[in-house]
């Protein structure tokens, strides 16, 4: 989201004042689970943007949709089949660390699949982004936002959840770090991007089983280290396409986590991602405007208070808190009783439309057809309506001639009566004046 909407602190009355200091901009992350949650984050300026707050916030919002899916009760339960849709942004979701994400979720058995869709440059708009259309409506009336913990909080009282969704607007304190995390299992995937040399690049990548590849597709390994381990039904295929409407894969499918490798991962060897460092001109910058929203006549205490102790964490490189996760570290079991919805009673039967019939044209080959007149028992017709009892009826302007005529005989009467008569006022040059209806 546009990141100006986000800067600290936020006052309308100052925006000319606080235009010349240096306010630094939060973050703010959003995902949707379609029909269950959509989840909003705010970060601080020094948190990094990279796969490790993607991979940080999906794991997120999966431990929110199962709850949400939990508290539905009955036989209801996650999708077997997972399809996130995210922009081409390579520091972000594009890139190797995002992907091995996805293979780890497949690995784990929380999902059969786990397909990534990256929309054509051009065409990423979505949901989301009606959303964060929404939310910057809303901050744009927003009076005063010192902190990031008052922006949240004026997000969840004004903004609505769409239908059948739960709205989570949270302050995220740090990410954790997936990368160094998935460096363990030593896997390298190249070509996953488009450089100057290759701008065509896959578009969907789809992350299954072995068992779940088409029998006919032979799944390849390029990576000498598995070359001599045994093929398992559990091993992780990752199938490409080079658009999301393509017909057929674009290469044949690769190897990209064999079973039981994800094992080697521990949970408690992941570690808290580093912040961002500031420069020292930055941290004085940023002192100096603490220095100022808290003087007069703003008086920004709390902002104040934030900026400083923002700083002071920077320059002694204090560790993050990130959320706590729990669902991805389980090993996921399918429930083979979960019932799927029928889809036929999700949508409305589609109205039947005017019946096409071809036959001769009519033998009156005229101007058209007329339009056929109403019914002779029920006749309707528009009168004018009556003009009102004792009110003078309306009449049409008069011409440039009549009025110059009326003047004149104004001034007449004028002559011969007080200057105060009833019916005439004080002459203004260049209009006439005001006569009344005996006069005429």
């Amino acid at each position: 989201m546009d990141q100006s909407k986000f800067r600290a602190p936020r006052n309308l009355k100052a925006s000319a004042t606080f235009s010349s200091i240096t306010r630094p901009a939060l973050h703010m992350t959003g995902c949707i689970a379609i029909g269950l949650c959509e989840a909003f984050y705010c970060m601080g300026p020094d948190c990094k943007k990279d796969s490790n707050m993607n991979a940080t916030i999906i794991s997120q919002v999966l431990e929110k949709a199962c709850l949400a899916v939990n508290m539905k009760g009955g036989n209801h339960c996650l999708p077997r089949h997972l399809i996130i849709a995210a922009d081409n942004c390579t520091r972000e979701t594009k890139n190797q660390w995002l992907a091995t994400y996805g293979a780890f979720l497949v690995a784990k058995g929380h999902f059969e699949s786990v397909e990534f869709q990256f929309m054509l440059t051009g065409h990423t708009k979505n949901e989301l982004d009606q959303r964060f259309s929404a939310i910057a409506t809303v901050l744009r009336k927003a009076p005063v936002l010192e902190t990031p913990q008052e922006f949240v909080e004026y997000m969840t009282h004004n903004i609505a959840p769409t239908l059948g969704s739960e709205l989570h607007c949270e302050v995220m304190n740090g990410t954790w770090d997936f990368i160094a995390w998935f460096k363990e299992l030593g896997i390298q995937m190249k070509g996953l991007t488009a450089t100057h040399l290759q701008p065509d690049s896959n578009h969907l990548w789809r992350f299954m089983l072995r068992k779940h590849v088409e029998a006919s597709e032979v799944v390849e390994c390029h990576n000498a280290d598995w070359e001599n381990l045994p093929q398992d039904q559990n091993d992780v295929a990752l199938v490409l396409k080079q658009f999301i409407s393509s017909a057929a894969p674009s290469q044949p499918p690769q190897l990209v986590m064999p079973a039981n490798l994800h094992r080697k991962l521990e949970p408690s060897r992941l570690r808290a991602a580093e912040r961002r460092v500031w420069s020292e001109e930055m941290l004085s910058d940023l002192r100096k405007t603490a220095a100022a929203v808290a003087a007069e006549p703003w008086r920004h205490f709390a902002a104040q208070a934030w900026l400083e102790q923002l700083c002071d964490d920077n320059e002694a490189r204090r560790a993050l808190i990130p959320p706590e996760l729990s669902l991805v570290f389980m090993d996921g079991e399918f429930q083979d009783h979960c019932l799927l919805p029928d889809f036929e009673d999700l949508f409305l039967e589609d109205p039947k439309p005017r019946v096409v019939t071809v036959g001769p044209a009519p033998a009156n080959r005229g101007r058209g057809m007329k339009r056929p007149a109403a019914a002779a028992e029920d006749p309707v017709s528009i009168k004018r309506p009556a003009a009102a009892a004792g009110r003078v009826p309306l009449r049409r302007p008069a011409a440039a001639g009549e009025a110059i005529a009326a003047a004149s005989r104004v001034e007449g009467e004028a002559e011969r009566a007080p200057a105060n008569a009833a019916g005439i006022f004080a002459r203004k040059p260049g209009k006439a004046e005001p006569v009344d209806s005996d006069l005429d």
